[in-house]
């Protein structure tokens, strides 16, 4: 692959896992199971506009759950140079 294609399925990738995050976080309203502490901080950003309420959660919850996921990729990635690191380890002492 080019770079310019890796580019592309990056970004693709990106905003595919972003959408499910929105997804995510419009579900918890629709089947009432909300995260209580960004439910609150939404209802003091919008005012207690119940306009703005739900809208705000989405956006505070998605940025939750995306931090999350890089977190933990973060952790994916470095747990997957560890093991390489063991495995060339193990290789050279042999």
């Amino acid at each position: 692959q080019n770079s310019i294609s890796l580019i592309e399925e990056k970004h693709y990738k990106k905003v595919t896992i972003e959408k499910g995050l929105y997804l995510t976080a419009y579900q918890e309203i629709e089947n009432d199971q909300l995260d209580d502490g960004t439910w609150a901080k939404a209802f003091t950003e919008s005012l207690g506009d119940e306009n703005l309420v739900e809208s705000t959660y989405i956006k505070l919850r998605t940025n939750e759950l995306m931090n999350r996921f890089k977190e933990q990729q973060k952790i994916e990635s470095e747990e997957n140079v560890n093991k390489e690191k063991m495995e060339l380890d193990r290789k050279n002492k042999k």
